[in-house]
């Protein structure tokens, strides 16, 4: 099942996903547990299927080079990339992985067990369960108190 344009909880295992607060940057990591009891996240849905990830007023993007997942605020050469959302029904409702077609060979957000607080980076998308479930998050859609969404509307 797809998900709708909107304001989404996404979570790793029962810790919410999201950004150190207190990282003052152009760009900040993305991790699998956040001290960010606000941690939200605007969805916003293409044509195409794929999506847009904001955060905060920020873009959800990667830097290939080390592969790690960061949210970019100012920096007008990181463009938000698209990403699948890809349904993992055996794994539970409202779960997905989260991929980066651009990329080949295909990726996805993956927690990484190595680093604390736990990264989340890009790395090889395998459909087989025993490595694949670092690769699965929770989307649980939240009311937002603002009206205004963190992705741009035309």
């Amino acid at each position: 099942m797809s998900l709708r344009t909107g304001r989404y909880a996404i979570y790793y295992e029962s810790h919410l996903v999201g950004t150190v607060p207190d990282e003052e940057s152009d760009a900040e990591m993305v991790y699998s547990k956040t001290n960010d009891s606000e941690a939200r996240w605007d969805l916003l849905r293409l044509e195409s299927g794929r999506y847009k990830i904001f955060s905060k007023g920020g873009v959800v993007s990667s830097r290939i080079s080390d592969d790690s997942i960061y949210l970019f605020y100012t920096s007008a050469d990181h463009f938000p990339m698209d990403w699948i959302l890809r349904p993992v029904p055996v794994a539970g409702p409202d779960i997905y992985r989260i991929e980066a077609p651009q990329i080949i060979p295909r990726v996805a957000w993956t927690v990484t067990h190595q680093v604390q607080p736990r990264q989340l980076v890009l790395r090889h998308a395998t459909d087989e369960p025993i490595d694949a479930f670092t690769q699965y998050f929770r989307f649980q859609r939240v009311k937002s108190p603002s009206p205004k969404p963190s992705y741009p509307v035309e």
